[in-house]
């Protein structure tokens, strides 16, 4: 089987989800697809193991494809995602235009592990970002795949998963750090009197100047947005649909509303990974947070002493956040 057929096996099982009718028969194709390509047929576990970095080579182009495109899915409302070579320069061209609006822009790069971030101004019309390597792990065997104890996309989708979340912890990070960091009157530190609804239509209004406002927050606060406190009257048969939809109005006042995701850290189903006490409000035109990969992946085993093998998943990667006095936020702690 040439190479290229592999692949798309693999891409094909991998962008599947379970609840796809034909689901089972992808998954095995791009199992029988591996075993055929390096003639596993009859192998042993050692003949199997002897061919899992050829294996995972493939499986890795498969990742860094994905990874990319879910970060998109999840952040694509704010953030820009961009793929690098390993030697090329990790560099965003900022589009800003003539006019006052678009000056003092700055950028908060991450630095040290822990949220510690350093302000800098962007040189001209281009941003430059360092990346550096990351890493995420999981216990899987090459054996569990090649038997169809696991599939090709539970592997792929716990690599992906783990990336996008990964990630998505940057960016929250990065964002809240940026909108402390603006000017006073975008902040506001509480909604939960009608009175406040003024406080965040001023907020509104000046992100406006910047470009085509979204309120980006939790569940928990955007369903508390309510066009009829702002209007004086009942729910309009649109906001009600959304409601039923979604948990919330699409839009607030023509600004659209976009519900941030996150995510319970432990089985007593009471700990988040974010206190979800922020809203953000930001111009949809030039996105704030940059997402950068450079070069490919590469996956390294590790065996540890009661005979199981763990795969960490290495990328390098940077994630940085304009602001200057385009975004606004509600605080709620």
């Amino acid at each position: 089987m040439e190479l290229k057929t592999l692949k798309q096996h693999i891409k094909k099982a991998a962008s599947m989800q379970p609840s796809v009718a034909n689901f089972s028969d992808a998954q095995s194709a791009a199992k029988n697809a591996l075993i055929k390509h390096f003639g596993l047929e009859d192998a042993s576990l050692r003949d199997i193991r002897e061919h899992k970095y050829q294996i995972f080579r493939i499986i890795e182009e498969t990742i860094d494809e994905a990874v990319p495109q879910n970060i998109k899915n999840r952040t694509g409302d704010f953030s820009e995602i961009r793929q690098f070579a390993r030697d090329e320069s990790v560099t965003f061209d900022i589009k800003t235009s003539h006019n006052s609006k678009r000056r003092m822009y700055k950028a908060i790069q991450r630095g040290a592990r822990g949220g510690s971030y350093r302000a800098y101004k962007v040189d001209g019309y281009n941003l430059h970002m360092k990346t550096q390597t990351e890493s995420v792990g999981y216990m899987i065997t090459l054996e569990d795949i090649l038997t169809g104890n696991r599939t090709i996309q539970e592997l792929v989708t716990i690599l992906a998963d783990a990336w996008v979340e990964k990630i998505y912890v940057e960016v929250f990070q990065a964002l809240s750090t940026a909108a402390a960091a603006a000017p006073d009157v975008n902040q506001m530190t509480d909604l939960s009197l009608t009175g406040a609804y003024n406080e965040l239509d001023k907020i509104i209004s000046i992100i406006k100047a910047y470009g085509q406002p979204r309120i980006l927050g939790f569940s928990k606060h955007i369903s508390q947005l309510d066009n009829s406190v702002a209007s004086g009257s009942i729910y309009a048969e649109d906001d009600l649909n959304d409601i039923r939809n979604q948990g919330h109005v699409g839009k607030y006042k023509g600004t659209p509303i976009v519900e941030l995701p996150n995510y319970l850290i432990d089985a007593t189903n009471e700990n988040w990974l974010f206190s979800e006490d922020v809203m953000f409000i930001l111009p949809a035109n030039e996105k704030p947070v940059k997402v950068a990969f450079q070069g490919d992946s590469y996956t390294k085993d590790t065996e540890h002493t009661h005979g199981g093998v763990q795969y960490d998943n290495h990328r390098m990667m940077g994630v940085t956040v304009l602001f200057n006095n385009s975004i606004g936020s509600v605080n709620f702690s």
